[in-house]
């Protein structure tokens, strides 16, 4: 492997990682979130910054640092939102391992070391993921978020557990052999959960590494977690649908399997908010698509009469 440790020069080597970075009007956060990827411990990459038809000063400010840093590369579209800018970063990427990170969020410092190295020496492996450290933008409280299965799960494990909503990772932890992304793209029809279907069509053609600790840092106001996680989930459903009907990678059953899962997730979410009003009719759903779904009644006689 290349190593290449000087700064603020020309890189002339084919870079070993590309780095994603969709933006839109954060010309500040977006130099932070650069600045984590120049840190890097590893610094074989490149960094391809998308701007999603930004109207502030984000080209001035990469203007500035890619007169310092060759690897740094600037495109400029319309605004189509983030999957589509996630898309436009990948036809644009050189490296053999392709990272994501949101324009307000950070790498931990040796992400990208610890990652490659492991993809360089399990050749089985085709994306690795990791926990996030959240840091609350009010509080600046620090918490960690995720679940990772540490090592490595076979292709059908790894798709069960993402179907069934029992493994959540945050696009930004990952780092993904080029080739296993081949054709699959971002679904723009998709606000919101896009890297869910992502996720779903990866794992059917590679095996997935999981790393039990945060190895990337996200920025968020406590309440705007927990609402975009709600409203992600509403656009989750619609991934089941694509799969079936675009994909043809689920039969009737397991389609309607998916969508007890989901509404089986966003119950609980409601019951623990205490919104019961929501709550009751994801419930019913759940039965009403899978009245054999084993985890409903894990939910009934732990969650509700257990625990009374």
């Amino acid at each position: 492997m290349d190593n290449i440790t000087l700064k603020n020069t020309t890189y002339n080597l084919s870079p070993k990682v590309s780095v994603i970075i969709p933006t839109y009007n954060r010309n500040k956060l977006v130099l932070d979130a650069i600045d984590s990827v120049l840190e890097q411990t590893f610094q074989n990459f490149e960094i391809i910054i998308v701007d999603d038809g930004s109207t502030d000063n984000t080209k001035t400010h990469i203007d500035s640092y890619q007169k310092k840093d060759t690897r740094i590369k600037y495109i400029f579209q319309e605004n189509q939102g983030v999957s589509i800018a996630r898309n436009t970063g990948l036809e644009a990427a050189q490296g053999e391992y392709i990272a994501f990170l949101d324009s307000d969020d950070r790498f931990l410092i040796d992400k990208l070391e610890r990652q490659v190295f492991i993809l360089e020496n399990h050749h089985d492996i085709g994306l690795i993921y990791s926990k996030i450290l959240v840091e609350n933008t009010i509080t600046k409280e620090l918490g960690s978020w995720g679940h990772a299965f540490s090592g490595a799960l076979e292709k059908t494990e790894m798709h069960q557990k993402i179907f069934k909503r029992h493994l959540f990772f945050y696009i930004g932890t990952t780092l993904i052999r080029k080739e296993v992304i081949g054709n699959i793209k971002f679904d723009p029809r998709m606000k919101t959960g896009e890297d869910f279907l992502f996720y779903l069509l990866l794992s059917k053609k590679a095996k997935f590494y999981g790393i039990d600790e945060p190895l990337s840092l996200v920025r968020r106001e406590h309440e705007s977690i927990i609402q975009k996680q709600k409203s992600k989930k509403f656009d989750e459903a619609i991934a089941y649908s694509i799969l079936k009907k675009e994909y043809n990678l689920l039969t009737n059953i397991e389609f309607l399997k998916g969508l007890s899962y989901h509404y089986l997730y966003f119950a609980k979410d409601y019951y623990e908010d205490g919104m019961y009003l929501k709550y009751s009719p994801c419930l019913i759903k759940c039965f009403l698509f899978n009245p054999f779904n084993p985890y409903l009644y894990k939910h009934i006689l732990g969650d509700l009469i257990l625990k009374k």
